[in-house]
């Protein structure tokens, strides 16, 4: 093994223990606040993973929403809480203030930390020993695959996959995004974000990379079909974009009616509908694209369902429903 290989062979070594030393200490760590940044941690030590495993695609959306927006939304949930519950301490309940003493403390956690770092550990013990007895040469599907991709005029193996090949489950997965902020909305309108406004620094920060991020998303899109990118990474990129427009101040979802902003959600899993019935009434098995028109219906799909899937991710940060009253008229505060 040459200099290269012994260097690659010690990092993959030092990722392998890290992974579940964090994971370990993320379950375990009594401090919330150490607790989100293990959490963040964890998902670049997966997203390095994922590099190594030359899967670039899912690197992309894992350090993008695994680490990213899910530490983003950790972190403001955290703020949240101490903003609603000032001077109580988090390992203690609330009880009457006619008490002299509190009554004694009780866990409130469901499962503790033992328990959870038991079950993370023989989590980890199933993946391995399933990794270990993969057979050597198993091919699977991924000669028909390799046959079927330049066919439909797409490079990339991945976007086949999910968008042609398998395109109910991608649907499936932007279903889900619709039911959960369906269900954030349902719970009452969103928060008044906090009232100091952003310091210029991050003012400045986000005027300087937006516009970037904008062109970082629509290089995503247009390079999935041929290169690692798509939807969800374009659309977190446009959903990293609003968060950090709401650090700022800025709360783009603010600017947009309520009918505008229903669109927005809903036109990518509805368009993704529309053209899988469509192929249904052509005579086509559902989302079974034509053969010469698959890769600029996979584009369209893909276009709409970025946009879908940025708002919903902003949404979800901005933790409840955007309506000021029923007759859909936007509050200017969100």
């Amino acid at each position: 093994m040459d200099a290269l290989g012994l260097v690659n062979a010690a990092f993959d070594l030092v990722v392998i223990v890290l992974l579940p030393a964090v994971a370990l200490g993320a379950v375990m760590s009594a401090d919330l606040f150490k607790a989100i940044i293990l959490f963040i941690t964890l998902g670049l030590l997966l997203a390095l993973t994922w590099v190594r495993l030359a899967a670039p695609d899912v690197a992309l959306a894992e350090a993008a929403i695994g680490s990213g927006l899910m530490g983003a939304l950790l972190l403001s949930a955290r703020e949240r809480l101490a903003r609603t519950r000032p001077g109580r301490d988090r390992r203690t309940s609330h009880y009457p203030r006619w008490m002299t003493h509190p009554p004694p403390r009780r866990s409130h956690r469901a499962v503790s930390p033992w328990a959870a770092s038991g079950l993370v550990l023989i989590a980890v013990a199933g993946l391995t020993a399933a990794v270990v007895t993969l057979p050597h040469e198993a091919a699977g599907l991924a000669p028909e695959v390799a046959r079927q991709t330049p066919q439909r005029d797409l490079a990339n193996q991945v976007t086949f996959v999910l968008l042609d090949a398998r395109g109910y489950d991608t649907l499936l997965e932007i279903g889900v995004l619709l039911l959960a902020v369906a269900a954030v909305w349902s719970l009452g309108e969103a928060p008044e974000p906090p009232q100091n406004a952003a310091g210029p620094m991050l003012q400045g920060f986000v005027g300087t990379v937006g516009p970037i991020m904008v062109l970082v998303a629509g290089y995503l899109l247009w390079a999935g079909t041929d290169a690692p990118g798509g939807a969800f990474q374009a659309g977190v990129m446009l959903g990293a974009l609003g968060v950090l427009l709401s650090l700022a101040g800025r709360h783009p979802l603010a600017r947009l009616p309520g009918w505008a902003l229903r669109l927005a959600v809903v036109s990518g899993p509805m368009l993704f509908l529309a053209v899988g019935v469509t192929m249904i009434g052509l005579g086509r098995h559902f989302l079974e694209y034509p053969q010469a028109h698959a890769k600029a219906l996979i584009l369209l799909i893909e276009a709409t369902a970025m946009i879908s899937i940025g708002v919903i991710l902003v949404s979800l940060y901005a933790g409840g429903r955007p309506l000021s009253d029923e007759s859909g008229t936007r509050k200017g505060r969100l």
